[in-house]
């Protein structure tokens, strides 16, 4: 109806905007129905995006509605101004809101491809924010991103100092500092996921990233006290990494470290993964844990 009828549906923009200003009450009322009619037209309210700009007294709802808005009206005129307030916001006191604002980021970069190289900018430097919730949500944007971009081998849409393999390699190194199960389950994935190293990139060990056999390393120290989504994770890593390079000991040594741990967890599903992958790595390499379908004391518990 309304795409059919765009002249009438223009005529109704003006009022919409002037009762957004009314009363806080009516406000967040009217909002949910702008964003049925921009969702429909959204060219109608691209001029005034202005508008939907978040004031320090707005409702929770009232926030999360308007960042939903300016997603729905970006466009690759006034997609600077909308992407550096999406930023500000990922300060917000209230943590669905900045989660919010975060993603936000990530979906402006997937609607204006111009704009991927700031976002990865702003969101790796939200990496080292004091704040959990801002450092988890950008971890997992990040992580879609990269796969997007890798997927998609758009390289002119980004520059080389923010490549996706580079993002992975920083995401790599800050490990330590990402604190929440979700996203350093995110991290550890796209480690192993990208490990190889590229063709006639040097690197320590052939066949495998410089910075993939340290976050090895890190989750061996740290594999008893981790989630188990990080858990699975971590096996997953050392298999990938055992299977680039054959020929290094210590990354042999890591990976036989890190099966024995996973073959006496306490959770099912590492124990699972741990026996699926040594079977399959046991026909490389013999000194790889093999339960055989034993079950562990762990197991028996």
């Amino acid at each position: 109806m309304i795409r059919t009828h765009h002249g009438r549906a223009s005529k109704i923009v003006q009022p919409l905007l002037w009762l957004l200003s009314v009363s806080k009450e009516i406000e967040r009322v009217v909002l949910a129905y702008t964003l049925i009619v921009a969702s429909a037209s959204p060219a109608l309210f691209s001029p005034f995006y202005s508008r939907f700009i978040l004031s320090s007294d707005d409702l929770r709802q009232v926030k999360i509605d308007k960042i939903k808005m300016m997603l729905i009206i970006v466009t690759f005129d006034n997609y600077p101004t909308i992407l550096r307030e999406f930023i500000d916001y990922a300060e917000d006191i209230d943590d669905e809101v900045a989660a919010a604002s975060i993603r936000a980021i990530g979906q402006c970069a997937s609607i204006i491809p111009e704009c991927v190289q700031q976002s990865l900018t702003a969101l790796i430097g939200m990496i080292n924010s004091p704040h959990d919730t801002i450092v988890n949500t950008a971890v997992v944007v990040l992580k879609n991103m990269v796969q997007a971009q890798l997927t998609s081998r758009r390289p002119a849409t980004i520059g080389l100092s923010q490549s996706p393999l580079v993002v992975i390699s920083q995401l790599a190194r800050k490990i330590d500092g990402i604190r929440h199960p979700q996203a350093r389950a995110c991290v550890v994935w796209l480690v192993g996921q990208y490990a190889a190293s590229e063709e006639g990139t040097p690197s320590r060990l052939e066949g495998v990233a410089d910075w993939a056999p340290d976050v090895l390393r890190k989750m061996a120290k740290t594999f008893s006290q981790e989630a188990f989504v990080v858990k699975l994770q971590a096996v997953t890593l050392a298999a990938k990494l055992f299977v680039l390079c054959l020929i290094d000991r210590t990354l042999g040594l890591l990976n036989q470290y890190i099966f024995l741990l996973a073959r006496y967890d306490t959770n099912y599903d590492v124990r699972d993964r741990a026996r699926m992958l040594s079977s399959l790595l046991s026909g490389i390499n013999s000194s790889i844990p093999v339960t055989n379908g034993i079950d562990t004391p762990a197991e028996r518990e």
